[in-house]
């Protein structure tokens, strides 16, 4: 019996729906589970000898009619699921591991399903050792592509501050922004379902759906998915990007501060394309555009300013 039978099978005990079948695999399976578990799913031996005499016990009632055997079943349920709770517990909890990656990183995650992940800067992905049988979940924090092993039994599923993208097999791009409360999914390849803020959107290859957490809004739109993935090619594309939004990529891919003396010129937007450019290189591009200037004030830090 797979944990999601097991489950199924809990389910309708509770919603008082199982049969007396059903009921009868449960017992048996949980007297069998029992046979074979180890001291870990018990405190002790005394309390794994008491829950299995009682099981005995109640295994030698004899079936009455209907339902009085239902209600001798369902407490024999309420035994098994104590049992298969201590059991799968152990059995079906997986490590955690976590990947991040640090300013102007980028790193490919290998999967054992297959599927293939490439975080951006200051990223991290969470995932469990080994996926279940039903779903293959993955929780995100920053911006990556997934490309996704086909495994028509098992959705891959990824969170990415509470808006999920559902997929079978595909190549996307997700970037969750958490100070803006921000998430955009762009598909590059085949086709994939978000569910957030209640709204759900299939998309196709090109397309994007953007959810503004804060606002509590959500839009789909077409867009080119290659130049969203510039990024990994070392690449910048700027498409109507406010100065403010540019400020944090600069501080995520190269780990320098851009400041403004004037905090308007934030609100400053720019299309742009560059191929693996430094930062001094961005900075002189839309200065010369927005008829702006810009001074280096540390180390660490840039300033934007109105030109004299």
């Amino acid at each position: 019996m797979t944990k999601q039978s097991y489950k199924s099978l809990l389910e309708k005990y509770m919603n008082n729906t199982a049969t007396e079948h059903e009921l009868q695999l449960l017992e048996e399976y949980a007297d069998e589970m029992l046979r074979k578990s180890s001291t870990e799913a018990f405190f002790n031996e005394e309390e794994k000898a008491v829950i299995k005499n009682e099981l005995r016990d109640r295994i030698k009632i004899k079936k009455p009619a209907n339902r009085t055997w239902l209600r001798v079943a369902a407490s024999i349920a309420i035994v098994s699921s104590i049992a298969l709770g201590l059991y799968f517990t152990n059995i079906f909890s997986s490590k955690t591991i976590a990947v991040s990656t640090g300013v102007g990183e980028t790193k490919i995650v290998e999967l054992a399903d297959g599927s293939s992940i490439t975080l951006n800067a200051q990223s991290t992905i969470e995932y469990p050792e080994t996926f279940n049988e039903a779903e293959r979940k993955i929780s995100l924090k920053g911006e990556a592509v997934f490309d996704v092993a086909k495994d028509k039994n098992r959705a891959f599923i990824v969170d990415a501050n509470g808006v999920e993208t559902k997929v079978l097999g595909t190549v996307f791009n997700i970037k969750a922004q958490k100070k803006k409360k921000k998430v955009t999914v762009t598909l590059l390849e085949g086709l994939v379902e978000v569910n957030g803020l209640d709204k759900v959107y299939r998309l196709e290859p090109n397309q994007q759906a953007t959810y503004y957490l804060k606002r509590v809004l959500a839009s789909k739109n077409h867009i080119n998915a290659t130049e969203v993935l510039a990024w990994q090619q070392g690449n910048l594309f700027l498409n109507e990007t406010s100065f403010a939004e540019l400020a944090g990529i600069i501080k995520r891919q190269y780990g320098v501060s851009v400041s403004f003396k004037n905090e308007q010129l934030k609100q400053n937007t720019v299309t742009a394309n560059f191929k693996q450019p430094n930062v001094e290189t961005i900075l002189k591009t839309i200065c010369a555009l927005k008829g702006l200037q810009f001074k280096k004030t540390s180390d660490n830090n840039y300033q934007i300013e109105e030109s004299l």
